[in-house]
């Protein structure tokens, strides 16, 4: 699925996690194929943001305050191609350099970025470098406790502490559409690679 892309149109900052008070961000959607519509599912209480355009491909998000902003796209709403992605945007009160991750092992991922989930995304449950497709939402209930990124209890990390759930961790069952996706997923190049050695558990 592609990506949303987000820019700093008024304002100034970094994407996605220090932009500044008072910004607008333009949400761009063009990639994207079939009936849109964007939602604002999260904002600092009391904010005024404005979410403009929603039936386009192209949304501003206006007038930002202090705290954290979470929008969706759907496509194609009540069908059964129903698809979702969302984008994040965080406007911390004290500004900065942005803190520079843990270096992943690559000694034991090779190109794989994060290869065992090691640094956190943006989200609960998310890791950070790797493409999470949601369409049901598994991951809103007790993300990194039980699915998502984690720290196993029946399954050993080839290493580090952590892997990524697909499932649920403690056996609490989920329910999908047939047409929705649980996901996650890096682009790698492959160029002169031989193989491609996964330590996968099915439960």
């Amino acid at each position: 699925m592609p990506k949303i892309r987000t820019s700093i149109v008024f304002g100034s900052g970094v994407l996605p996690k220090n932009v500044g008070v008072g910004s607008t961000i333009l949400f761009d959607a063009s990639d994207f194929s079939g009936d849109l519509f964007w939602e604002l599912i999260s904002k600092p209480q009391d904010s005024d943001v404005t979410l403009t355009n929603l039936k386009g491909a192209i949304a501003r998000l206006v007038n930002l305050s202090y705290g954290s902003y979470v929008v969706r796209l759907h496509i194609d709403i009540g069908t059964e191609n129903y698809k979702s992605s969302i984008a994040t945007v965080s406007v911390p009160k004290a500004r900065g350099a942005l803190p520079i991750p843990s270096e992943p092992s690559y000694g034991v991922g090779g190109r794989v970025r994060n290869f065992n989930f090691e640094l956190p995304g943006i989200l609960p449950g998310y890791a950070a470098m790797w493409d999470i497709i949601d369409d049901a939402d598994v991951l809103d209930s007790n993300a990194g406790v039980s699915r998502g990124r984690i720290e196993p209890v029946n399954f050993s990390p080839v290493d580090g502490k952590h892997a990524f759930c697909l499932g649920d961790d403690l056996g609490v069952p989920a329910d999908f559409l047939s047409s929705q996706i649980f996901s996650a997923s890096q682009d790698v190049d492959f160029t002169n690679v031989n193989h491609l050695r996964l330590n996968l558990k099915r439960g």
